[in-house]
């Protein structure tokens, strides 16, 4: 604030926040989140999305594999059986 480095992530999004009239539920987490799944939706490789959020591409791809537009491209190449 006035021109200072923001000592802690989470007190300066939470004044942004609040200026912003974003609401409680914006937190590091969901921006995290949001950030990780746009990149997911524009086929962004699992291995540079891993590298920029710091985790490994193993995480990436279990909790946001589906994101993916790759995600079951296949599915519509199988009969269904009944």
């Amino acid at each position: 604030m006035g021109g200072k480095p923001v000592k802690s992530i989470k007190t300066g999004l939470n004044r942004a926040v609040v200026k912003a009239g974003l609401g409680d539920g914006v937190s590091t987490y969901t921006l995290r989140h949001s950030r990780i799944t746009h990149l997911m939706q524009q086929s962004v490789p699992t291995w540079e999305v891993a590298g920029m959020a710091g985790t490994s591409e193993k995480m990436i791809r279990d909790h946001y594999g589906h994101q993916h537009p790759d995600h079951m491209q296949r599915g519509g190449e199988c009969e269904v059986m009944g």
